[in-house]
């Protein structure tokens, strides 16, 4: 049966909002319980009657698939990242759930650290760039107002005009240079995730690109360590990292 459009807006909404701490706390609920020894459905009836909101939406469709036979990685789709799904699915297909769970917490743990360092580095030069900004602005005002009633703008220095000039644009089209950040932004972020041609090897090499391949290197080794103590076998693991997007 098809789900009603407004189902669909709905649950597209939990999942964006279900944040890195929400799902953390979710799987560390969920690998406590199964680890004490309490069967995964009865674990996710638990968490149905425990919860709100996502978090009870996500424990229902769970319940659903292991009602159909299937992976409740299934239902981790939209939820979680790929990754994190897959390791989840591979802890389900070698009986090791409780240890994979509590790997898939680790890893959004790095995950989560490794997206923080790079909007830290994102931060300072914003603030600068903004801040020059309403600097130009506010002498637009304060000071070339004054200016234009004594001497015509035609008549300023070069670099006056200039500063004038952009200051008028920002008032007027800072709508226009919100939203050209905003693109600038996003193309960035996923050509930084997604992108592996070419040219990859040499954006490795900057400054950004560098510590996202560092961090993310680091956070793949240590989360295929963790699957592989936890008694997953190697072939396996490196297999859910080669998923594809």
């Amino acid at each position: 049966m098809d789900i009603p459009l407004w189902q669909k807006i709905s649950l597209r909404v939990q999942q964006a909002l279900f944040d890195v701490k929400q799902q953390q706390a979710f799987l560390e609920d969920i690998a406590s319980l199964v680890e004490d020894g309490v069967p995964l459905k009865q674990a996710l009836e638990t968490c149905v009657k425990v919860n709100q909101g996502a978090e009870q939406a996500l424990a229902k469709a769970m319940l659903e698939k292991i009602a159909q036979g299937d992976h409740v990685a299934e239902a981790m789709k939209g939820w979680y990242p790929p990754a994190i799904v897959e390791i989840i699915r591979a802890g389900e297909e070698g009986g090791i759930l409780a240890q994979t769970l509590h790997a898939a917490t680790a890893s959004l743990t790095k995950r989560e650290s490794a997206f923080s360092a790079l909007f830290n580095m994102f931060v300072y030069p914003v603030t600068v760039l903004f801040m020059a900004l309403g600097v130009s602005i506010f002498i637009n005002h304060s000071i070339f107002d004054s200016f234009r009633a004594i001497t015509p703008v035609a008549h300023w220095p070069e670099d006056a005009q200039t500063l004038a000039g952009i200051a008028n644009f920002i008032e007027s089209w800072w709508w226009v240079l919100l939203l050209t950040i905003g693109i600038l932004i996003f193309l960035f972020v996923r050509i930084l995730r997604d992108y592996v041609g070419d040219i990859r090897p040499w954006l490795d090499k900057l400054p950004i690109w560098s510590l996202y391949r560092q961090l993310n290197a680091a956070r793949f080794m240590e989360t295929l360590g963790l699957l592989i103590a936890n008694g997953l076998i190697l072939k396996r693991g490196i297999k859910n990292f080669t998923i594809p997007r």
